[in-house]
């Protein structure tokens, strides 16, 4: 009875933790439904000079650690 008892919680719990699994955005999706800002305008919000980043197109850049 007991072992039979342990074994339904067990599994009542597996399919609470895949719903709950089921309802979470993953990484992709939540990187789709992102909009990107561009490199510039996020260097300017943060103070940087121009010397102190160097872009690699229009969403990335390097950080100067010189500085």
């Amino acid at each position: 009875m007991v072992k039979c008892i342990c074994l339904r919680l067990l599994q009542s719990m597996g399919e609470q933790r895949m719903a709950i699994m089921a309802n979470q955005a993953t990484d992709l999706e939540i990187a789709q439904q992102t909009k990107l800002k561009h490199i510039q305008d996020i260097a300017e919000s943060l103070g940087l000079q121009e010397d102190e980043w160097e872009p690699y197109g229009r969403y990335k850049a390097k950080l100067s650690l010189t500085h």
